[in-house]
């Protein structure tokens, strides 16, 4: 405030002592006076050209930051993956769903851009009951061609924007832009139903959801995902294969 006050002050004074010494150059007729005079205001006019230009610099908006791009993830083959190096680290080459990398960058994009559009975003983990028993018995092998066979009917019932992704062995998250709690509740519901339709050694698959939504659950792409897993692990005390959200919880840490 007091910045501004002597700025005006300065622009004031400096406005004054340019009309006072253009009229004494006006009426003086001595001309080496008014060659003085004239020198004299362009030194007096200066502070206040320099103040306003200040102003305009200040005001003017600033641009906002670009994005940076990420690959298009679709559901590529093992192959694919293996021959280009640049998608091959965004995506999980087993499955030919997205990555664990590629997954946090975009959920850290998303949670930027709904923080700015005060929308909000919904993360799920579906996480395979017993999973290491499970592999055991059936091999990696078909665990993956079950969790591929898992990402690829959740991805036919989502929109293009969404995200699937596999996040851990036997975990797989996906990203809901523009989904609040109760929306991304009744979306899982339905994929949860998908996702335990897929069979292994002719046995459909038991899978325990946790949800969280932004900004309720956490600020942060680690947070929300935190929150997403402990909502997982309460449920699981109370039983599996099934849904559990996070609603009415304080963010994790």
């Amino acid at each position: 405030m007091l910045s501004c006050v002597f700025a005006r002050a300065v622009m004031i004074g400096s406005w004054g002592s340019v009309l006072a010494l253009a009229w004494s150059a006006v009426i003086s007729p001595d001309i080496r006076w008014r060659f003085a005079a004239m020198f004299l205001s362009a030194l007096a006019l200066a502070p206040s050209l320099v103040l306003g230009f200040r102003q305009v610099v200040k005001e003017l908006p600033l641009p906002e930051p670009r994005e940076q791009p990420l690959p298009e993830i679709g559901m590529l083959t093992q192959d694919q993956a293996l021959d280009d190096p640049q998608t091959g680290i965004y995506v999980d080459q087993p499955t030919g769903l997205a990555s664990r990398r590629y997954l946090t960058m975009f959920l850290a994009r998303e949670i930027n851009r709904s923080g700015r559009a005060r929308a909000p975003i919904s993360v799920a983990v579906f996480d395979v009951d017993a999973y290491q028993d499970l592999e055991q018995e059936a091999g990696a092998g078909a665990i993956n061609l079950a969790l591929a066979d898992v990402g690829a009917r959740l991805k036919s019932a989502l929109r293009e924007y969404d995200l699937v992704a596999r996040y851990a062995p036997g975990r797989l998250a996906l990203i809901l832009p523009e989904t609040e709690a109760r929306g991304a509740e009744e979306v899982i519901e339905r994929l949860h139903e998908l996702a335990t339709s897929v069979c292994v050694n002719g046995r459909p698959l038991s899978v325990t959801v946790g949800i969280s939504t932004f900004p309720d659950h956490g600020a942060t792409a680690e947070e929300l995902i935190n929150s997403a897993h402990h909502a997982l692990n309460q449920g699981k005390f109370a039983a599996a294969n099934t849904v559990y959200t996070l609603e009415g919880l304080k963010k994790a840490s």
